[in-house]
């Protein structure tokens, strides 16, 4: 028996989240992700499966009433971060999104 797998594709992986609205910034709009024509329109009903491609793979999104945990993590590979950094820019910039601890207090060095 080799030692080596002949995986060549994960076509998948499905999480369960309970708010589609804040995913689609995530996925879509900072990760860099297409949203699957198929799924689409999920978005308009706020229900259902969201599919967002990424290479060969995607990530199905499910409405949930809990958010799926996975213990460890979900790796992603880019051939180079700035495209990912400049959306992540962008959309703090768009957003006005700022790092807060539970008391509304903004963290300088984004320490809780």
């Amino acid at each position: 028996m080799s030692n080596k797998s002949t995986l060549t594709l994960l076509e998948h992986i499905n999480l369960n989240v309970p708010n589609h609205n804040y995913i689609l910034d995530f996925y879509i709009s900072i990760l860099g992700m297409g949203l699957d024509p198929r799924h689409a329109q999920n978005v308009q009903k706020g229900s259902g499966t969201i599919w967002a491609n990424c290479g060969a793979s995607q990530f199905h999104l499910p409405f949930g009433e809990e958010a799926q945990v996975i213990p460890g993590h979900i790796g992603l590979l880019y051939d180079d971060l700035s495209g990912v950094l400049e959306r992540l820019e962008l959309y703090s910039s768009q957003t006005g999104n700022r790092n807060e601890n539970e008391d509304g207090d903004e963290n300088e060095d984004g320490d809780e």
